[in-house]
């Protein structure tokens, strides 16, 4: 490889690894996580979803946009929502 083409590789593997956030791994399908087909969806942009009585239990939405979401009865208990912006979204249950 010419000189100037190791001083190029460098940088460009830089670039790659900021670029690529998920290590060559695929990003986590906001479609199959409303779908239901899996629990995680980590920083996924979920503004406006309409998430009405779902079963949410242990789902990982840290750091999900989850602004103006419906989760009215929705159950969360032990779900991951450290870093999610919950702005604007529903968060009523029915009265026990």
């Amino acid at each position: 490889m010419p000189a100037t083409g190791r001083w190029m590789l460098g940088p460009l593997v830089a670039l790659l690894a900021i670029a690529d956030p998920y290590g060559h791994r695929a990003p986590i399908s906001v479609t199959s996580f409303l779908a239901g087909r899996t629990r995680e969806c980590p920083r996924c942009d979920l503004a406006g979803a309409d998430f009405k009585r779902r079963e949410l239990s242990g789902a990982d939405l840290s750091g999900a946009n989850l602004k103006d979401a419906n989760l009215h009865d929705a159950r969360l208990a032990g779900a991951r929502l450290a870093g999610a912006d919950l702005s604007g979204a529903n968060l009523t249950a029915r009265p026990i």
